[in-house]
């Protein structure tokens, strides 16, 4: 049997060990994206962070610092975009099947709108 891949991110104070997905994860990856469906977020920013999002961050996070898991949708919200960027990379990186239906997603309503501009990361909105 290989070994599951990890990867650890640091940020500021923040010490996060993600993995690659393993029948837990998913378990716990499905758990969140249900209740994110029976919360009702009319809010479509929301809704997607609740359903997607944060359940891909999560899920996968299996060991923290400076962040105390499991952390509520509501605290995910106040976390820094910086944070959000560097944990999603990880994420992303070892468990790249959870992201491909949204990519085509993407891929499919920028095929509408004609244009080949890129998704912007939360390093790419200016700094108030």
């Amino acid at each position: 049997m290989d070994e599951i891949l990890t990867e650890t991110v640091e940020y500021r104070d923040v010490k996060l060990v993600v993995s690659e997905e393993t029948i837990l994860i998913s378990m716990r990856r499905w758990r969140l994206q249900d209740q994110a469906r029976k919360a009702n977020e009319t809010d479509p920013d929301r809704f997607f962070l609740h359903a997607v999002v944060y359940p891909n961050l999560v899920s996968a996070t299996v060991k923290a610092e400076g962040v105390t898991l499991p952390i509520t949708f509501e605290d995910f919200l106040n976390l820094r975009g910086e944070l959000w960027d560097v944990w999603t990379t990880a994420v992303r990186k070892l468990n790249p099947q959870w992201y491909e239906d949204v990519q085509q997603e993407v891929s499919g309503e920028e095929e509408k709108k004609e244009s080949s501009e890129p998704i912007p990361s939360t390093s790419a909105l200016p700094v108030s």
